[in-house]
């Protein structure tokens, strides 16, 4: 647990949108899902943090106009380095149970 408590911290430092007065906004499309878009304070990059708070998978669909990133974007999971790329202007996940994605926008 220390371990993984370490790491979550550590990402969280070097990412500019964790910043305190960077702005954050909740999602609300799924009632399984939390879901928070953090951005830096100058608003040029965005963290999306998915948390599946259920015991089930499920479903998170994000439109590129949303957040306002390009149709092709390629987002890199910040915890375990996947990648995930846009289909048709859409960002489709499964989230397993209990699993936590903080989703970063490629260019």
């Amino acid at each position: 647990v220390f371990d993984r408590m370490t790491q979550l911290i550590r990402v969280r430092r070097n990412e500019r949108a964790f910043h305190p007065n960077g702005a954050q906004r909740i999602l609300m499309d799924n009632e399984a899902l939390f879901t928070i878009v953090r951005a830096t304070p100058e608003g040029d990059e965005q963290v999306v943090c998915v948390h599946n708070v259920s015991g089930a998978p499920q479903p998170f669909r994000l439109a590129a106009a949303e957040i306002g990133v390009a149709a092709d974007a390629t987002f890199t999971d910040l915890l375990s380095g996947e990648t995930f790329t846009m289909d048709n202007d859409i960002l489709a996940v499964d989230v397993m149970p209990y699993q936590a994605l903080w989703l970063k926008a490629r260019a």
